[in-house]
């Protein structure tokens, strides 16, 4: 699980928006760039240029596994606080500059410049426009983060609800703890 890339899908510490995003995803067998949403006519997940950060419009930000994430990090901004969807390591991904955290007065010179692409997050890679999902390798959340949030009954129904939609599209990728990288066993 460490060799790939994680996208998160919506930073909602496990809501039952995380769904209709995970079906969209599944549904089209892309991830897809601000842009690209919308010219397929898709609503986008947010329309906030805040949300969109350094990825602007035009890109995907994942979070490399095997880089570090002690800091500031994507893996700790995002990827554990909401469902992930890991990709293999065979996508063509730009790393963007590192740019301090708190640099944010040159936010819409680094955002939209076009020409080189810039981060805050030490652990943060980039795609162009899409990601397709013969990428996609499983799935993950983190379990302390995720109990932290809800009761064992709600998980239970969350994990069916993500299993549903996968088969629904003719998906079978495991589900992985990013706490110690296991396999998550649903209960029937």
């Amino acid at each position: 699980m460490d060799n790939c890339y994680a996208h998160a899908i919506c930073i909602s510490y496990f809501k039952v928006k995380d769904f209709k995003i995970l079906e969209e995803i599944f549904k089209s067998g892309y991830i897809l760039s601000r842009n690209e949403q919308r010219k397929q006519g898709k609503r986008n997940v947010s329309n906030s240029i805040i949300t969109a950060c350094f990825n602007g419009m035009d890109y995907i930000s994942l979070c490399d596994l095997m880089m570090s994430h002690d800091g500031y990090s994507s893996y700790d901004m995002y990827i554990r606080k909401g469902l992930s969807l890991l990709l293999d390591r065979d996508l063509s991904v730009i790393k963007p500059k590192l740019i301090d955290q708190n640099d944010f007065m040159y936010f819409n010179t680094y955002t939209f410049c076009g020409k080189e692409r810039f981060t805050d997050l030490i652990d943060e890679v980039q795609v162009k426009d899409q990601i397709s999902l013969k990428h996609l390798l499983g799935i993950s959340l983190s379990l302390s983060v995720f109990r932290s949030f809800h009761d064992e009954e709600y998980l239970i129904n969350y994990l069916k609800y993500v299993n549903f939609i996968q088969d629904k599209y003719n998906y079978d990728v495991p589900i992985y703890n990013l706490d110690d990288k296991s396999l998550i066993k649903i209960k029937k």
